[in-house]
């Protein structure tokens, strides 16, 4: 899109304060990539660079304990698929957001989503009442993405294997099986 032109003299200047306005554009902040410009001996084409603007992300955790892989900020250009928060004794059931009532388990910000987002997790008490509950979050080193799931103390988790055949090795301290 062009702005505008200036006609300037040979051997001229343009101080970056006569540029006209950097076009707005949705979730970006703009400048001109050129400062002042002096002594100009030919004709210059002067763009505008874009850089993503950051987004605070707020968690009501309500006592709870939000998953390390989940960021407080984000940008237009994101796609953020959100971990699972825990809480001792209770069973995670999903985020609200404005405009958003029913709690979302799988809740991913897609890209293109702007402005600051506050998130809320909402839970209920696990059945077993105290029953301490332990979060396994699948890290796939861009494989396939699984969802987090949950377990009691001395679960027996299978694991499988992986497309080559071999077995995934045990994680320690958890019962694993191939």
């Amino acid at each position: 899109m062009k702005v505008g032109e200036k006609q300037i003299k040979r051997g001229g200047n343009l101080l970056q304060n006569e540029f006209p306005v950097v076009p707005r554009k949705e979730g970006y902040r703009g400048v001109w990539e050129s400062g002042d410009i002096v002594d100009l001996e030919e004709n210059l084409i002067v763009t505008a660079v874009y850089t993503p603007c950051s987004y605070p992300i707020t968690y009501v955790l309500d006592d709870g304990v939000n998953a390390p892989e989940n960021p407080d900020h984000y940008t237009v250009e994101d796609t953020i698929r959100l971990k699972y928060p825990t809480k001792d004794g209770y069973a995670f059931e999903g985020w609200t957001y404005s405009g958003q009532e029913t709690p979302q388990k799988d809740l991913t910000i897609l890209a293109g989503t702007m402005g600051p987002l506050t998130l809320t997790a909402h839970w209920t008490k696990d059945s077993g009442g105290t029953t301490t509950r332990y979060t396994l979050h699948y890290e796939s080193n861009g494989g396939t993405e699984y969802d987090s799931e949950r377990y009691t103390r001395n679960t027996e988790v299978r694991l499988g294997r992986c497309r080559c055949g071999k077995a995934i090795p045990s994680l320690a301290g958890m019962q694993t099986r191939t």
